[in-house]
């Protein structure tokens, strides 16, 4: 384990002279930090990285720090993946929110409420998820239903919406689906790091709750953090 506020280094020739990517340590061009240690992952033999940064005080909250990052690329990815697949697929660009929600409206092709997408895509933003509600529904991709009672109004995909969003079925299928498959043992890979982000999605949705118990009423918003929990002996 290594001290808080030291650097955790890495072994390079260890990994057989290619280490991971440098993405959440110091670098110059790709690192999250400062310094001037090399991004590449890669190094001469005996060469450790520099993996130094202020989340992490630990081997663990290191890997944390260095999971957080690669879910913030990851998602940045994905939205960029989404956008242009859409555009691909119907000529027409459309924001990221508005791609999710779509599809969303769109399986299992039942009539979706604003409760149910905000559950599916837990978020909290109502009022952003309407907004984009309004867009597609302005843009002919979604209709509202007859209201089954006064109060929920719920979406389905027009005849628009179901082209748009085959189409980008038939992109996703041409393009990625044989990227992912190249990959060995890839199915596994993905089921596992599902159920892994499934776990975390659990871990940081209490940490929020547990969070915004300790918030102060205060102007200054500073409230007293919790006292650190110990494990059982």
């Amino acid at each position: 384990m290594a001290e808080p506020g030291k650097p955790v280094g890495i072994d390079v020739d260890q990994a057989g002279g290619q280490g991971r990517s440098d993405s959440v340590g110091t670098g110059t061009g790709t690192g999250t930090g400062t310094g001037t240690g090399t991004g590449t992952g890669m190094g001469r033999e005996g060469e450790t990285l520099d993996r130094t940064w202020h989340l992490a005080k630990s081997e663990h909250s290191l890997a944390v720090a260095e999971f957080e990052h690669t879910i913030l690329q990851l998602s940045e990815a994905f939205n960029r993946w989404n956008i242009e697949c859409e555009a691909l697929g119907m000529g027409e660009y459309m924001s990221q929110p508005e791609v999710s929600i779509l599809h969303v409206i769109r399986m299992r092709d039942r009539p979706k409420s604003l409760s149910d997408i905000v559950k599916f895509l837990n978020r909290d933003d109502s009022a952003n998820i309407q907004y984009s509600l309004r867009k597609l529904e302005k843009s002919g991709y979604v209709a509202k239903t007859p209201r089954a009672s006064k109060r929920q109004t719920t979406y389905v995909v027009t005849e628009k919406g179901r082209k748009a969003t085959d189409a980008f079925a038939s992109v996703r299928e041409s393009i990625l689906i044989p990227l992912t498959s190249a990959l060995h043992d890839t199915h596994l890979s993905i089921e596992e790091a599902t159920k892994t982000m499934q776990l975390m999605i659990g871990i940081y949705d209490l940490a929020a709750r547990t969070a915004g118990s300790y918030r102060s009423d205060s102007a200054d918003g500073a409230g007293s953090p919790p006292p650190a929990r110990r494990g059982r002996a």
